[in-house]
């Protein structure tokens, strides 16, 4: 008897030991991503959970340094025609105009890891254009302009 129950503690502290891993990990990896963010001119604010066997975590980024977040997201995309054409578009602008045209855009985003497959689930949401963009939004008492500040307030411009 005595040892089917150091068997089942054993067992048990395994599978706990296990999910403390797992949970670690994934921690890392996030914590990772956010920092690579942070770099490419991101600022990113988000809060944690976690539930059992997923970590779930929400928050915001906000264009900071627009070239360097642009460049970034570029960097990112697939070798193709597409990217060599936002490659060539880029150097055709400056970086005041860049950042004039996107500083200050935020998106909200929200994910799951499940922990035993890896698996995440990510949801990006864009809810507030440029700084520029935004005023000229708020001045302008045209119908279209408050459904496009209706449609970032109630996040509908979700990209993944």
């Amino acid at each position: 008897m005595k040892k089917i129950i150091i068997g089942v503690l054993v067992v048990l502290a395994l599978v706990i030991a296990t999910c403390f891993y797992l949970r670690t990990t994934a921690s890392s990896k996030i914590e990772a991503k956010f920092e690579e963010l942070r770099e490419n001119g991101f600022n990113v604010t988000y809060s944690k959970k976690d539930v059992p066997l997923k970590i779930k975590v929400d928050g915001k980024l906000e264009l900071a340094y627009s070239k360097k977040a642009l460049e970034y997201i570029i960097n990112n995309q697939d070798e193709g025609q597409l990217k060599k054409s936002f490659q060539s578009s880029l150097k055709l602008l400056s970086d005041k105009e860049i950042n004039n045209a996107l500083e200050g855009a935020t998106f909200d985003f929200d994910f799951d890891v499940n922990l035993l497959n890896s698996k995440l689930s990510l949801n990006i949401y864009l809810t507030k254009l440029s700084n520029n963009m935004m005023q000229e939004l708020l001045e302008d008492e045209d119908k279209a302009a408050n459904v496009i500040l209706e449609m970032l307030k109630n996040r509908d411009f979700q990209i993944t």
